[in-house]
């Protein structure tokens, strides 16, 4: 039960910390599905309306996603490129096992930042709300979390019925 609650929690933060890199949501009636930190901003305010919270609660929490977008970039950037250095070494002839192992401790430092930041922010959304709002928040979070896997599972497997799918590799068309 503890194991699923956290769960739950990590999820609602990860969204409410995703929504803190979100950009400007562009025209009116843009896909509200499309990939990026705009989603999960999108679908944080439509929750967050539904907690019915206080001014004072709406201002500590837009504090709360002021993070640097420059800040999130360059982090995603480093990551990118160290993952990029890591299939490079990976794919040379000789490889550099003291190097693999240096690319792969800066990827898991990373990692733990990210999964520490993203605790911090959950604490922190926890102390604005009462536990009731907290308690709202963390089952509209598990219901987006099973429409997400539900999305993701049909995306997995539209892709396998494309024309050159690995299921059909073009010796026939797909149905």
């Amino acid at each position: 039960m503890k194991t699923k609650i956290l769960s739950i929690v990590l999820t609602g933060l990860l969204l409410i910390s995703t929504s803190a890199y979100a950009r400007d949501r562009g025209p009116e009636g843009a896909d509200r599905f499309h990939k990026g930190p705009e989603k999960g901003a999108r679908m944080m305010e439509e929750i967050m309306d539904e907690l019915d919270l206080t001014d004072v609660q709406k201002t500590q929490l837009e504090e709360l996603k002021k993070p640097s977008v420059e800040e999130f970039k360059k982090r995603r950037e480093e990551v990118k490129a160290i993952n990029q250095e890591l299939k490079k070494e990976l794919d040379k002839a000789e490889t550099d096992k003291a190097k693999i192992d240096s690319l792969v401790d800066k990827l898991v430092a990373f990692e733990r930042e990210k999964i520490e930041k993203r605790v911090e922010h959950i604490l922190k959304v926890k102390e604005i709300l009462t536990p009731e709002q907290f308690e709202l928040l963390k089952q509209k979070m598990e219901i987006k979390q099973e429409v997400w896997k539900e999305l993701r599972k049909m995306r997995k497997e539209k892709q396998g019925k494309g024309r050159f799918s690995r299921h059909n590799r073009g010796d026939e068309p797909a149905e």
